[in-house]
């Protein structure tokens, strides 16, 4: 029995298609731009950000996974490009969207969507982050494929705590607050002021 070798860059450029239309889809039903409003790490990344890297990871994984038969560095270079052709949705919606008013058909297509989708940056320096950030992503979710399983548990475990905890940082303050063995102590306000 003979199995067909897939192409990497075939694979690459399908995954990177189905992650930039996902992205795409995203940003302009106004997931991205809402939860952009809310830190996971304040200043750091937001959460309308993080999905979109969530989808890079994701199908930055897929893509190594796709080619069990190839070398890690083929891998690696496919996942990248899977990231880069995401983002290079992204890029075009951003340059179409700042030369022509899509609001009428796109109501969520609005210049803080820009803003954000060009980490408030300006162009062309931000089309270029854009690109360098849809490779960064592939290549995580390449490296997360490439992993032990020995790491790589802790590590989705580690990046999914930190992500549940910025989700849940005012509700988790909120319940310390309002305990008094807690609202008293001194570790509050050490805690307030780290």
């Amino acid at each position: 029995m003979t199995t067909k070798r897939v192409s990497p860059l075939v694979v690459a450029v399908t995954q990177g298609a189905i992650a930039g239309g996902i992205a795409l889809l995203l940003s302009l039903m106004g997931m991205v731009e809402t939860f952009g409003e809310r830190d996971i790490i304040a200043g750091v990344i937001s959460l309308g950000l993080l999905l979109i890297v969530a989808i890079l990871v994701v199908f930055g994984s897929a893509t190594a996974r796709a080619l069990p038969d190839s070398g890690a560095g083929v891998r690696l270079g496919a996942a990248a490009l899977t990231g880069v052709l995401a983002e290079l949705f992204l890029v075009v919606l951003v340059i179409v969207g700042q030369q022509v008013n899509l609001r009428p058909v796109f109501p969520n297509a609005s210049p803080a969507l820009w803003e954000i989708l060009q980490f408030g940056r300006t162009p062309p320096t931000s089309y270029l982050l854009m690109l360098v950030v849809g490779a960064v992503g592939g290549l995580l979710g390449a490296g997360l494929t490439l992993l032990s399983r020995r790491f790589r548990g802790p590590v989705s475990v580690g990046v999914l705590a930190v992500v549940m905890l910025g989700r849940l940082e005012y509700l988790i303050g909120i319940t310390i607050a309002s305990n008094p063995n807690f609202a008293s102590s001194n570790l509050i306000g050490a805690l307030n002021d780290f």
